[in-house]
């Protein structure tokens, strides 16, 4: 049965933006009576993926986006969730804003930037992810969220790393990796979320970029200047209540165990403005190469987590490794 409160997301669509074609992706057997949108798109529920810990279902965003989107038929489109309803029509004129903010020249995959919100596309200042643009709501031209969205499933492990299409063998995280992120951040971040998959694959297909798994979570200055550059020339942010969009309770807090899922992990409207006009001047700016990774180890030094680091370096068998980490937390020292 469809939950009741898809029947209210599809109501607010039809109150703030009237005249909008209306599509339903859910799936096969769901029970949609009483609701009313212009198109019932039902697929074949690929299900989930399982993972250590969490349901990874990016493959459903995958098949139900895709249809949906494949259905409609205007010029622009919108992705929302089934669970998100519209509390105005804002997002009209942040879309419009869009369009004027400065725009890195490379690497553009979209003819006009995506309007996203500031939920979940992530600030490697204050979070484990690099490549990370917010999934949960989407606004932009219909050719440029196809070609977001037109990506193959999942198959296999390929989700638990960093996906390439080569296999996860070769692009394993080591164990002590996974420790030290486990160790770090309050969890495993060494697989890789649905948001970064879909981006990654999108930029590989589009932008030619290479799959490496430092990409995924290593945030030295050159993994740092890229992701953030492909998502200033894509994407363009904004804050949940600015675009007239209402989050389900869990998510609007970020109730999912892990610190690094707290909305404080994300970009804000100020910084993604600042740093478009920074990234169009200079597509290797020296203020978020270096400076930024070591403000990301000095916030693990205020960390409770930095005891648990700590405690595991000062036994760890790789010598290599503990002489690093005590070297980066004594530059991090430095630049307080």
């Amino acid at each position: 049965m469809v939950p009741v409160v898809t029947a209210s997301v599809l109501d607010s669509v039809r109150q703030h933006l009237p005249g909008s074609e209306v599509i339903l992706s859910t799936w096969k057997g769901s029970d949609c009576t009483g609701l009313a949108p212009d198109v019932i798109a039902e697929n074949d529920d690929p299900g989930p993926i399982p993972t250590p810990g969490k349901t990874n279902n990016v493959n459903r965003q995958i098949v139900s986006t895709r249809r949906g989107l494949a259905l409609a038929t205007r010029r622009y489109a919108m992705k929302l969730r089934s669970d998100t309803p519209l509390v105005g029509s804002q997002a009209l004129e942040w879309y419009s804003r869009s369009l004027v903010c400065p725009r890195p020249k490379e690497p553009r995959v979209f003819r006009e930037r995506i309007l996203t919100c500031r939920h979940f596309t992530r600030n490697p200042e204050r979070s484990p992810w690099l490549f990370h643009p917010s999934d949960i709501f989407m606004l932009g031209l219909h050719e440029d969220l196809n070609r977001l969205w037109n990506v193959r499933l999942v198959t296999g492990d390929r989700a638990l790393h960093a996906a390439s299409g080569t296999g996860s063998t070769q692009l394993a995280w080591k164990p002590r990796t996974q420790m030290v992120c486990a160790a770090i951040w309050g969890c495993d971040e060494s697989q890789q979320a649905p948001e970064q998959y879909l981006w990654l694959a999108c930029l590989r297909r589009f932008a030619g970029l290479a799959a490496r798994k430092s990409l995924i979570r290593i945030p030295s200055p050159s993994n740092l200047w890229l992701s953030e550059r492909s998502l200033l020339a894509n994407f363009y942010t904004a804050e949940t209540d600015d675009l007239g969009i209402r989050l389900p309770p869990r998510i609007a807090v970020g109730e999912f165990g892990f610190k690094v899922s707290r909305p404080s992990t994300c970009y804000s409207n100020e910084e993604w403005e600042r740093l478009s006009a920074l990234y169009s001047e200079n597509p290797r700016p020296f203020s978020r190469g270096l400076p930024t990774l070591l403000r990301q180890v000095r916030a693990m030094l205020r960390d409770e987590h930095i005891h648990r680091v700590w405690a595991h370096m000062l036994f760890h068998r790789d010598g290599a490794l503990r002489r690093r980490v005590r070297s980066l937390f004594r530059q991090a020292e430095q630049a307080k």
